[in-house]
């Protein structure tokens, strides 16, 4: 049985909703892959009580808690005083760190206030996570008695270094998790969820843990394998790959967007032509890492209108020179109701939208850029 790990993000700023909690994601993407079962995320405001009673509850079932926030030199950061009394030891001046703040800080010439020396006061037994990207240190306490824990830093570039450089190694070695596990993902587009979920579902039965999570236009498939499948599950994941060959694009959306991002790298410059989407092309570049050297021309239409193959192929003659091998053109444009072109420079494309998805809704011109986005 996995080590089953609890997560607790603090400050007044995730619980009013002013932040997104990025980092209670990140942290469990990393846990799982390591061998851990995460069960709960939970967050508090920086309220004492609050805090002890989120870590009351998950002391109950989890035998790891990890706690992100509230290490800064405020008054309103707490986490530290707080796992204290609820561990019952007492804080003490860690020495070391405190030299290492203090030597950061000048090198800033930032003044020192004695709300920065608090940053150095770590619960007595603590093992000290050094922060690398910031000031505040994180710690590791194990107590018998108490789930072991561990407090991170909220800014997520500290947290993340922390974590990857200090923290994942002591996990490792000190609660050896072991997977039973593996996640297969299956990434499926030009069908509706429920078909792709009773087609999937009739196949997997009583056999695997199954989930399916809706990334518009893209339907992702999860199953996670045991280690040491049994040739009936290898059977039942081949016969899944073969009933959702018609719709299967890759197994990652990330990996999907990389490898996009990283061909545009390979152009001086990028020029995107989009008769089609109203912008909606350069909000999906903008959700993803995008790169500085995109040039993007939209235009817009009182009367939304088709393009014929013969008119595109005149519009990217007088934008595309042969022979300049350094700029890239993207041009989309309205085909038919049901159709879009897709250009690569002057590699002319057309892209049938499925099951009479109009192109003037926003699900079919989603359809035609991540059909760009596969292109390359």
């Amino acid at each position: 049985m996995e080590t089953q790990v609890g997560l607790l993000a603090v400050g007044n700023e995730v619980v009013e909703g002013q932040i997104t909690n990025s980092n209670g994601a990140w942290l469990a993407q990393q846990l799982q892959q390591l061998g851990f079962e995460n069960t709960y995320h939970l967050s508090t405001r920086d309220d004492p009580q609050e805090i002890q009673h989120a870590l009351d509850f998950l002391k109950k079932s989890c035998q790891l808690i990890l706690v992100s926030g509230g290490l800064g030199p405020t008054r309103d950061d707490l986490t530290r005083q707080v796992l204290a009394q609820w561990a019952g030891c007492q804080l003490e001046l860690n020495t070391e760190q405190w030299k290492l703040i203090e030597s950061k800080l000048k090198a800033r010439g930032v003044t020192l206030r004695e709300g920065h020396r608090q940053q150095a006061f770590l619960p007595e037994g603590a093992l000290a996570l050094p922060n690398d990207n910031g000031v505040a240190p994180g710690f590791y306490l194990n107590l018998k008695g108490f789930p072991t824990l561990a407090s991170l830093p909220g800014p997520p570039s500290e947290l993340k270094k922390m974590f990857d450089q200090y923290l994942q190694p002591l996990l490792s070695k000190e609660l050896a998790p072991k997977r039973h596990f593996s996640l297969k993902t299956w990434v499926c587009l030009g069908a509706p969820e429920s078909e792709i979920s009773h087609i999937t579902e009739s196949l997997v039965g009583d056999q695997f843990q199954l989930g399916f999570r809706l990334h518009k236009p893209f339907v992702e498939v999860k199953v996670w394998v045991p280690l040491n499948p049994t040739s009936t599950q290898i059977k039942i994941l081949d016969q899944i790959s073969d009933k959702l060959a018609p719709w299967i694009v890759g197994d990652s959306i990330p990996k999907i967007r990389e490898r996009f991002h990283q061909y545009l790298k390979k152009y001086d410059s990028i020029f995107i032509i989009d008769h089609l989407s109203d912008g909606l092309f350069f909000d999906k570049l903008r959700e993803e890492q995008h790169s500085d050297h995109i040039r993007y021309q939209c235009f817009e239409h009182k009367s939304y209108r088709d393009f014929s193959h013969s008119e595109v192929v005149s519009i990217l003659a007088h934008l595309v020179t042969p022979g300049h091998n350094d700029s890239l053109f993207i041009s989309l444009f309205p085909r038919s109701e049901n159709s879009a072109w897709l250009a690569f420079n002057q590699q002319i494309e057309a892209v049938e939208i499925p099951r009479n998805i109009s192109i003037q809704s926003k699900l079919g011109r989603l359809y035609v850029i991540e059909k760009c986005f596969l292109k390359v």
